[in-house]
């Protein structure tokens, strides 16, 4: 990775392996409650408008004369890093009419979105109508979201787990109260602040020649960030000597029991690939223990699966039941990860839990999206893993031992439930 200024750094993927020249543009900084909202809107706001085109209508339309070139912005965050981050793509020039030259056309619309965006006239803000059509819309989305109780279930175990005001536990578009509270003035403060202060990483995959890519994108609206330490990226928390328990009841048909267990690995650091094998044979598959015996067998769930957070050192276990069930589900859950400690696992189901880790990571290289993201992955933890052979031998290395000692570590912390309340119940 070419470092093109001080802080700004440049990947370049030279591969014809695809029609499609792909590339992002990703603003890092330090996990911060107080910027959550403000990223996530920003992202809406600098994808849909600038200066002359102000809706997403007349952006949309750009684009289609740029032969289906496209770009969207969106916000997240790995462990205690913030990442706003664009994504675009477009074809190929040799694969056009007279071999045109989109990419140059879509990175001008780009920066136009960037560095142009449409101001309230005479004043240091966001056009006004822009932010609050944009500001409206994000407060949609949050609360179709929190309609979701899968989703709400989720979010209340890691407040429960983390600590209702850790940035960690907080979801990426941020909370209604953070969003309403954000001024159309003091979000372009910050957006001032963030082109200047943020860390850049920029990763571009296609069939393209390095020395144009560097001059494409040796911005001099970007000038070298202030000399920083290295990102925090990952978060644990002290182990809490006792279970924590919240529980709600609402109108839902379906109830939710998630569990949140605490594990001491960090993402590609030592044993991470023991973890990742480890949670596919609990609950990370269609084939896992979870799944089949839980869901399937015993027909104790409408959805069983757990998902490994290597960057925050947890497994979360998400099911959808009925309320009467939950003692007896959680311990189910409890004894299929009993069975996983004391080695009752086939070989059969690790060998399927290998290959599908292995399948998947060969997907997602086969992706120039999957490789852009890798990329960025690399850029916060050099040891991670770019070939499918390495990350295939790694796989195949783990033993049923390794999934034991690893499955002995996963350390209940947090159970959550939401039963149904008997009245006017509705998913």
């Amino acid at each position: 990775m070419d470092q093109i200024h001080q802080g700004i750094y440049l990947q370049i993927d030279q591969t014809d392996k695809f029609k499609t020249i792909n590339f992002t543009i990703n603003f890092l900084e330090p996990l911060q409650k107080a910027n959550i909202s403000k990223r996530a809107l920003l992202a809406a706001i600098l994808e849909n408008s600038n200066n002359t085109e102000k809706t997403p209508d007349q952006i949309a339309v750009h684009l289609e004369n740029l032969y289906g070139a496209n770009f969207s912005l969106s916000h997240y965050v790995e462990g205690q890093t913030s990442i706003l981050s664009l994504s675009a793509i477009c074809p190929a020039p040799q694969f056009l009419p007279e071999h045109e030259d989109v990419l140059h056309a879509l990175v001008a619309l780009i920066k136009k979105n960037l560095f142009e965006p449409a101001q309230e006239a005479g004043v240091a803000a966001f056009d006004q109508a822009i932010f609050n059509r944009e500001q409206n819309n994000l407060k949609h989305k949050v609360q179709a979201y929190m309609d979701d109780k899968q989703y709400a279930a989720a979010l209340a175990t890691k407040s429960l787990y983390f600590g209702a005001d850790n940035p960690v536990a907080l979801p990426t578009t941020g909370r209604l109260a953070d969003i309403e509270a954000i001024s159309a003035a003091n979000l372009w403060a910050y957006f001032e602040q963030l082109l200047v202060q943020d860390q850049i990483v920029i990763t571009v995959t296609g069939d393209v020649a390095a020395l144009d890519i560097k001059r494409i994108f040796d911005w001099p609206e970007l000038s070298p960030r202030p000399k920083q330490t290295e990102l925090p990226l990952f978060y644990q928390q002290p182990l809490a000597p006792e279970v924590n328990q919240g529980q709600q009841q609402l109108p839902v048909t379906q109830g939710k029991l998630n569990l949140m267990y605490q594990v001491p690995v960090t993402y590609y650091g030592p044993q991470y690939f023991d973890y990742l094998v480890a949670n596919t044979v609990f609950g990370g598959s269609a084939q896992s223990m979870l799944f089949m015996n839980v869901r399937e067998k015993l027909s104790l769930a409408y959805y069983a699966n757990s998902n490994l957070d290597a960057f925050t050192g947890t497994v979360m276990v998400q099911t959808g039941i009925d309320s009467d069930k939950k003692d007896i589900v959680l311990s189910e859950i409890k004894n299929q990860l009993a069975h996983i400690q004391a080695g009752e696992v086939s070989d059969i189901l690790i060998a399927n839990a290998k290959k599908l880790l292995i399948d998947q990571f060969a997907q997602r290289s086969d992706s120039p999206f999957g490789r852009n993201l890798r990329y960025l992955f690399q850029f916060l933890q050099p040891a991670v893993v770019m070939d499918t052979p390495a990350f295939a031998t790694a796989v195949n290395g783990v033993t049923k031992a390794a999934i034991q000692a690893a499955a002995a570590n996963f350390k209940l912390q947090t159970i959550y439930a939401i039963e149904k309340r008997y009245e006017d119940a509705t998913d």
